[in-house]
């Protein structure tokens, strides 16, 4: 039987793959489908100082026009609530 720990470890371990993804796909090659992967189809986004962003779609368009606009190349973004697969979501 696993342990609280051993549950926790492998929760933290699937958060930084995510952040892994996140980072070197969305940021790094500018792959937006990747965030297929990294949230739940209803998934929801608050960013600082903007309206609530819900939904993949929405999701999707919102880091596109971000890291374009800004043209990012990485990012500071982290997983700090997610399912059991490491997406983000509720």
């Amino acid at each position: 039987m696993a342990t609280a720990q051993t549950a926790l470890d492998e929760i933290r371990l699937a958060m930084a793959a995510t952040n892994e993804i996140f980072n070197q796909e969305v940021f790094g090659k500018r792959n937006f489908s990747a965030l297929n992967e990294i949230y739940t189809t209803n998934a929801y986004i608050l960013p600082p100082g903007g309206p609530m962003v819900s939904g993949l779609p929405g999701i999707t368009e919102f880091w596109s026009n971000l890291v374009q606009s800004a043209n990012a190349t990485g990012g500071g973004a982290e997983v700090n609530r997610g399912d059991a697969n490491g997406r983000w979501g509720r």
